[in-house]
């Protein structure tokens, strides 16, 4: 089996001393050869300008944009690149999904993702729990009603129960 896309997480999986560092290795290291999505540290954080910066180059095939909370962080995103670029917000919070439609309708957004960890720690919810599947089903509802493909759920943590594994 092959992965629909590879994301290149420059948020949570690289600490805050080596983000300069992970930006400059992906720089060098990207190309049309090499196609890949990327992940943005969210708006508001001393990363973000540099880190949209990167979706200008030749390469770079989508951006996840966390902690999206309203269509202007789209449109923000969007006017960093200066390119028509797939944009993937990532839903990780009550005001996000609260939002959801409006960023779910902005421009370039090709789907939408629920980020589960965060949006549980927001909520105050415990992860991997049915009572996520209300707000699976509103993110569900509201990519048919604007028309992109349905959206990419969360991370699992029941990497050992492969029956829950395979429902996320």
């Amino acid at each position: 089996m092959r992965a629909d896309a590879v994301i290149l997480d420059l948020e949570d999986a690289v600490p805050p001393d080596e983000k300069d560092e992970a930006r400059r290795t992906i720089a060098a290291w990207i190309s049309p050869e090499h196609p890949v999505l990327i992940r943005v540290n969210a708006a508001g954080t001393r990363w973000y300008e540099r880190d949209a910066e990167l979706g200008k180059l030749r390469g770079v095939i989508g951006i996840v944009l966390p902690k999206a909370e309203s269509a202007r962080d789209v449109t923000g995103l969007v006017s960093r690149i200066k390119r028509e670029m797939p944009i993937y917000p990532l839903i990780e919070s009550a005001s996000g999904m609260c939002n959801a439609l409006e960023i779910a309708k902005a421009p370039f957004v090709r789907q939408l993702m629920f980020g589960t960890l965060n949006f549980c720690a927001d909520m105050g919810m415990e992860p991997d729990g049915e009572e996520l599947n209300p707000f699976r089903g509103q993110l569900a509802t509201i990519s048919k009603v604007v028309g992109i493909p349905a959206p990419i759920d969360g991370v699992t943590l029941s990497i050992d129960d492969v029956q829950t594994a395979l429902l996320h």
